[in-house]
Order: C-alpha cells, then structure tokens, then sequence
C-alpha cells in the first residue's frame, strides 16, 4: 500500500481517538511521523504491518 495512504488514514484515526482515547491518538501520529521519516517519497508501496511492526521495535527501545 503506498505509504500517503498509510499516513492519510493514522491521521484520521488520530483525529477521531484524540478525544476519547489520546494515548491511542498519540500512537498514531507517532507511527504517521515515523512514516514521513523513514519514506521521504510517500509513493512508495510499503507493507504496513511489516513496518509497523519494526515501529514498535523501535519503541520498545525507547521505552526502557
């Protein structure tokens, strides 16, 4: 899936969470900011579990 579209719909679900679940809200617009990051082109055609799965890796680490 190309990654604007992986982006377009966390923002979304950013917005909608924001109110009633932030904590939920604030994953997602880590994981969209992220995504920015790593795939400048946002063209590109990713798999979104993979990547978010190395995301969470990611913030394990910074976790501890």
């Amino acid at each position: 899936m190309r990654v604007s579209l992986i982006i377009k719909s966390h923002l979304n679900n950013a917005i909608v969470e924001m109110d009633y679940n932030p904590i939920s809200a604030r994953k997602h617009l880590r994981f969209a900011k992220y995504l920015v990051h790593m795939f400048p082109d946002t063209d590109t055609d990713i798999n979104e579990n993979v990547v978010l799965e190395q995301f969470k890796l990611g913030e394990q680490y910074y976790e501890h």
